[in-house]
C-alpha cells in the first residue's frame, strides 16, 4: 500500500510542468531500487513484480485521474500547486547532495539544462518520438517531460493522449517508450555502478534547474 501511494505521488509529479516523477522517486529513496528491480527483473520475477506493480499502478492511476485536473489547478491555483511540489523536492536536496557532492558537475549540469528548458521551439512531434521523451524523462531524475513538452509546444497534445484514447497513437507511443526505456535503464544502471557520486551530482544539477524553471 505504501508503494502504491508513493507511485501515486510520482504520477502526479510526472504530469506537473517542471516536476520530474523520477526525481520524486529519488526523494523517497525508491529510484535505485526501481532501476535495480528492472535490470534484474528475471532473476527474481515474483519479488520484483510485487515491488514494481504497486508503484506502476499508483503512477498510472494518478496520470489518468489528474491529467485534466492538473490543467484546472494550474490555471486557477498555479502558485499553490507548484509550491507543494517544490517544497517536497527541496526537502530531499541535502540527502542527494551527500550522495554526490561535486559542485562543479552540479553547476555545469544546472546551467546546460536550465538553458535548454527555457528554449521555446515549436515542432510537429509524432507519438513515437513522444514515447522517447516520456521514457527518457521518466527514467532520468530531474528531467521534466512536461517541461520538454511545453518547450516544444506539445504539452496539451500529451495530456489529450491520456484522456482521448486513440489506439494507433498509443501503439506508436508505447513502441518509442519501450525502446528508449531499455536503452536508458541500462545506461543509468551502468552509471550508478561505475560513477555513483558523479551521477548524483548530475541529478542535483537537474533538480536545481527543474525547480528554477518552475518559478522563473
Amino acid at each position: 500500500m505504501k508503494n502504491f501511494f508513493l507511485g501515486f505521488i510520482i504520477g502526479i509529479g510526472k504530469i506537473l510542468p517542471g516536476v520530474s516523477g523520477s526525481l520524486i522517486a529519488v526523494r523517497f529513496n525508491l529510484y535505485e531500487k526501481i532501476i535495480n528491480s528492472l535490470i534484474n527483473y528475471f532473476k527474481n520475477i515474483k519479488k520484483n513484480t510485487f515491488f514494481l506493480l504497486p508503484i506502476f499502478f499508483g503512477c498510472l492511476l494518478a496520470i489518468i485521474l489528474f491529467s485534466k485536473v492538473i490543467l484546472i489547478l494550474l490555471d486557477k491555483y498555479y502558485l499553490i500547486t507548484i509550491s507543494v511540489f517544490i517544497i517536497l523536492i527541496l526537502t530531499g536536496v541535502p540527502e542527494i547532495y551527500k550522495k554526490g557532492g561535486n559542485i562543479l558537475i552540479s553547476f555545469i549540469t544546472f546551467f546546460i539544462t536550465f538553458f535548454l528548458l527555457k528554449l521555446s521551439i515549436k515542432v510537429n512531434v509524432n507519438y513515437f518520438f513522444m514515447g522517447f521523451i516520456e521514457a527518457f524523462s521518466m527514467i532520468v531524475p530531474g528531467i521534466s517531460g512536461t517541461a520538454i513538452y511545453m518547450s516544444l509546444g506539445i504539452y496539451d497534445k500529451m495530456l489529450l493522449m491520456y484522456t482521448d484514447i486513440v489506439i494507433m497513437n498509443w501503439i506508436y507511443f508505447l513502441l518509442g517508450f519501450i525502446i528508449c526505456s531499455i536503452i536508458t535503464i541500462k545506461i543509468i544502471n551502468y552509471l550508478f555502478l561505475m560513477y555513483k557520486k558523479e551521477t548524483y551530482s548530475v541529478i542535483l544539477g537537474f533538480l536545481i534547474s527543474s525547480i528554477l524553471s518552475m518559478i522563473i
